[in-house]
């Protein structure tokens, strides 16, 4: 069966949504710009320094010793969650004391605001969206992928090139910052996922 995926922002029990758009398999996400434009906006504002996950509802399915197996295990403990499951939502208000919060991105998804690095500090790596422009009416944009928790367990997953860096960035959220030129760093290094 296929996998689904929500855009969680943890701390603050938010899901992103984007209306008028629905895809909810991570390929679906993956050949959406709107949705890595509306994320790299997010971390530019409100979803600033917070624990962001882009979280696939067959991650408890992990092998132990993956990353996704890893991941999951950090969920559950941080977040007192008992499963990652199709209805994890709901487990994870109930268990947070709450009902979680829909965010509803609105507005030109198609525009970046001049944001065009994403730079991970905890990794001292930066990727450059510039390099991933729109062909065959589809864009490739790996900021989602590299925030992805849950990959190869489900139907609509990525596989293709690359598909060991899809995640490497789950878990450093906190450390992500979004911007127009790229800071000065010498100890930065551009990595350039070639997801197809």
């Amino acid at each position: 069966m296929g996998q689904y995926y929500d855009i969680i922002n943890f701390d603050k029990n938010e899901i992103l949504i984007l209306s008028r758009i629905s895809a909810q398999k991570l390929w679906d996400y993956y050949h959406y710009r709107e949705f890595d434009t509306a994320l790299m906006n997010m971390l530019n504002g409100n979803w600033k320094g917070n624990e962001i996950i882009v979280l696939g509802d067959y991650a408890d399915s992990a092998e132990k010793g993956t990353l996704t197996y890893n991941m999951v295990q950090f969920l559950r403990e941080k977040y007192h969650l008992s499963d990652i499951s199709q209805d994890w939502t709901s487990d994870m208000a109930e268990q947070r004391g709450g009902d979680l919060e829909d965010l509803e991105i609105v507005g030109n998804y198609n525009n970046f605001n001049n944001l065009r690095y994403a730079v991970n500090h905890r990794k001292k790596q930066f990727i450059d969206t510039a390099k991933y422009p729109l062909k065959n009416d589809r864009v490739k944009t790996p900021l989602l992928l590299l925030l992805t928790v849950g990959n190869g367990y489900g139907m609509g997953d990525y596989h293709g090139n690359d598909e060991n860096m899809v995640g490497i960035w789950a878990g450093d959220s906190k450390y992500i910052t979004v911007h127009s030129d790229l800071p000065e760093d010498d100890t930065l290094k551009e990595i350039i996922p070639d997801f197809d």
